[in-house]
């Protein structure tokens, strides 16, 4: 019998496939709520007298190792899987399985892979930390990207993968990994039963992965000068050279994965390319929650009208002085709009205070119509959104339609939504 550990959106999935296949399993998550959600769908709820019947357990990222319901089981054979593993065990046989990794980039490289595998016909799918529960996913895939978490690749033994790449690494998650040294171990994994290895050696994490690998780095002699249309900047670069490695190692040519690559217009609220109006292009970094977050919008896009505000987090943005030179004018608006103001008025950055985005969007929109070279009106707001959004996806999705409203119906409108789904 399966146990299905944590029952928000990955336990529900799993639970869902097992039910239709009438595989036999429980249930359980120290919510309250879930639980009454998991009866109410005809569930079994785990209780202690099901331990002996327990065989497999599948834990959801969200549910630490050292949960105390493990307290139960040890001692006796039980599988740990996530459900990124359990899903191999459904695919077809012949189904190629890619695993990215990385403390940054993993989604944009999830995401450029598995639109540039479909821009060849080849039928792709993408699941995992991107958002996209495994076993929402078709089961007659030819090419499935996996994106792994730390999490995912410590709660399980290693996934088999076709090729493996791990991106980038530097220090984080370390509240629920304890040190970078554990932190480190659970990324590794992701090479421990891969055929093919795929490492990105930019970091300054001074102990790297000593095993064999193909290395890659930013002055690829292949992608010198090169230019994507949508996708700027040094750590972009980087998710293309990872994407252009595996792909050539899965058979596809260089002329097939660029132009492959180049119809891709990024994820949905990461310097996402809406479209250009004039000499105004649009640009919608909401996903920049913090000011290291912006740091990448400011290294990639010169000419800025900035539009930024909202939750600021410990430092503000101070952190970005030295990309100030890149701002034609700034528009702060929210919680943080004053605070804001006065640090880029403090370094000579012309400035105007609104109270919402509508506001902030007419203005600069007015001023940045008035250029007669290309300009950026990006929005990276270095800093949550928990001021006047629910999250950072419905505050991006305010931004598009504020965009949209610039455009005619006759095929000139922006991109709406990243179309990677």
């Amino acid at each position: 019998m399966y146990l299905i550990l944590g029952f928000a959106r990955t336990g529900l999935s799993t639970a869902q496939f097992l039910h239709a296949r009438e595989i036999d399993f429980a249930v359980w998550d120290g919510d309250p709520l879930r639980m009454s959600k998991a009866e109410s769908l005809g569930y079994r709820i785990f209780e202690s007298d099901l331990t002996e019947s327990i065989t497999h357990i599948v834990v959801s990222p969200g549910i630490p190792l050292s949960d105390p319901i493990f307290d139960l089981f040890k001692g006796k054979d039980i599988s740990i899987l996530t459900d990124t593993l359990l899903f191999q065990q459904f695919t077809p046989p012949q189904a190629k399985f890619i695993g990215v990794t990385g403390t940054n980039g993993k989604s944009t490289t999830t995401a450029l892979l598995t639109h540039t595998l479909r821009e060849q016909g080849i039928k792709a799918y993408m699941g995992g930390n991107i958002g996209i529960p495994v076993f929402d996913l078709p089961l007659d895939g030819e090419v499935y990207v996996l994106e792994l978490s730390s999490f995912q690749l410590e709660r399980a033994a290693p996934h088999k993968l076709d090729v493996a790449c791990w991106i980038n690494f530097s220090s984080d998650h370390l509240k629920e990994h304890g040190t970078l040294e554990n932190y480190f171990a659970a990324k590794q994994k992701i090479f421990h039963n891969a055929y093919i290895k795929i490492f990105g050696i930019d970091d300054d994490y001074p102990n790297k992965w000593q095993g064999d690998a193909i290395h890659v780095h930013l002055n690829d002699p292949e992608f010198k000068d090169y230019a994507h249309p949508y996708l700027k900047g040094q750590h972009n670069l980087q998710n293309i050279l990872m994407t252009f490695h595996i792909l050539k190692n899965l058979g596809l040519s260089k002329d097939q994965i660029i132009k492959g690559m180049e119809t891709f217009k990024g994820l949905s609220h990461r310097q996402q390319y809406l479209g250009k109006k004039d000499c105004v292009r649009f640009i919608n970094d909401s996903k920049a929650t913090s000011a290291a977050a912006a740091q990448t919008a400011l290294e990639a896009y010169d000419n800025n009208y900035w539009i930024l505000g909202g939750k600021a987090k410990v430092g503000g943005i101070e952190s970005l002085t030295p990309y100030f030179t890149k701002i034609i004018k700034a528009y702060t608006f929210g919680e943080s709009s004053q605070e804001f103001a006065q640090c880029l008025s403090h370094h000579g950055v012309a400035v105007e205070v609104s109270e919402t985005l509508d506001q902030a969007f007419e203005k600069s929109y007015s001023a940045a119509a008035k250029e007669k070279e290309d300009v950026n009106l990006l929005f990276s707001p270095a800093c949550a959104s928990f001021d006047q959004y629910k999250d950072f996806e419905e505050r991006g999705e305010h931004f598009i339609r504020l965009v949209q409203r610039l455009f005619d119906d006759d095929g000139k409108a922006p991109l709406l939504k990243a179309a990677q789904s």
